[in-house]
């Protein structure tokens, strides 16, 4: 059976094998990988909601927040996930049937799935409580998803190498990306901002997702500074960068580890 046929059940035994290491070590360990990070958001909007009432855009506090908020999330914890392949399945990559793509991919789609599942709750919830007056852009939300799990995986790919082959940058990614939720749009829209802060923003493609997410969910909202394009790039070029390099040293990288 060749690399390819094989994938398939390859990445299979290892969803299978991180959702039991993961999620199924404590009863209601899969419910709780759902209701944690949602539980989490909703209180935080509550939170920013008594304080700032009136948000930028539309008249819901929480509407606004969580559409920032959950895209900037999916890429943090897509990303920390497939940044640490190489570590936390180091055992299983001694065989050979096993690749470093295949962990990546099982990773990925197994964590994917679980922060598509949170945005849905979320906005859902939202929805049904709230029920703020919206005409959903389902073709542009999706589209801001599927950029946001790109860029994540893109970025998760170099730090993959990056992070195993050169330990110190573990610590100076996390000192270097601490203020990106400020600079993401989370708490603020980009028109809002001085022009002179605008041309540096720009160049944040988190911000340009949460930019894209937001005029899916307004319809009022103008989005025309996005560029779908840079963001591809941007997710585009770091994940080739990624994948050579990984795929040139990380028998090293297991080796030393």
């Amino acid at each position: 059976m060749n690399a390819f046929a094989r994938m398939p059940r390859v990445v299979g035994a290892l969803v299978l094998r991180e959702m039991a290491t993961t999620y199924g070590k404590s009863p209601g360990g899969y419910i709780w990988a759902v209701l944690e990070p949602t539980l989490g958001i909703v209180v935080l909007s509550f939170g920013f909601s008594l304080l700032m009432r009136v948000p930028p855009v539309g008249d819901n506090f929480m509407l606004f927040y969580a559409t920032g908020i959950l895209p900037f999330m999916m890429y943090s914890n897509l990303q920390a996930k497939i940044s640490g392949t190489i570590t936390f399945s180091k055992s299983l990559l001694a065989y050979p049937a096993v690749t470093f793509i295949d962990a990546i991919l099982a990773r990925l789609l197994l964590n994917a799935l679980m922060q598509v599942l949170v945005f849905y709750i979320v906005l859902g919830g939202i929805m049904i409580v709230y029920q703020p007056e919206m005409i959903l852009d389902i073709p542009r939300i999706a589209l801001a998803l599927a950029l946001v799990i790109m860029l994540a995986t893109g970025v998760g790919l170099l730090n993959c190498f990056l992070f195993a082959f050169f330990p110190l940058w573990k610590q100076l990614w996390s000192i270097i990306t601490r203020p990106l939720m400020i600079c993401s749009g989370v708490f603020f829209t980009y028109q809002s901002m001085p022009d002179f802060l605008q041309d540096w923003l720009w160049f944040n493609p988190i911000l340009q997702i949460v930019g894209l997410m937001r005029s899916g969910v307004y319809y009022q909202y103008d989005a025309s500074y996005v560029s779908v394009m840079y963001v591809f790039l941007f997710a585009a070029i770091p994940a080739m960068a990624g994948l050579f390099f990984l795929k040139r040293y990380y028998r090293v990288i297991l080796h030393e580890l």
